[in-house]
């Protein structure tokens, strides 16, 4: 549904585009940290902030969906 009042503004969709894109940004720079973190406690840390993200591009994706 488009919320560009006059050719103003982005879309519904293109900003649930940019909300899945910075998902995915997060979700890469969590993947970094994870492979390079030896501290158990945190790497649980951010395995929590992994599913997160991972359940928010999901949720943000079947929204784009309908």
């Amino acid at each position: 549904m488009p919320n560009n009042m006059e050719g103003r503004g982005l879309t519904d969709r293109e900003i649930m585009q940019l909300c899945l894109e910075l998902e995915k940004g997060r979700a890469r720079s969590i993947a970094s940290v994870l492979l390079e973190t030896s501290h158990s406690e945190l790497r649980k840390i951010y395995q929590r902030c992994m599913d997160t993200v991972l359940d928010n591009q999901k949720q943000i994706f079947d929204n784009m969906r309908q």
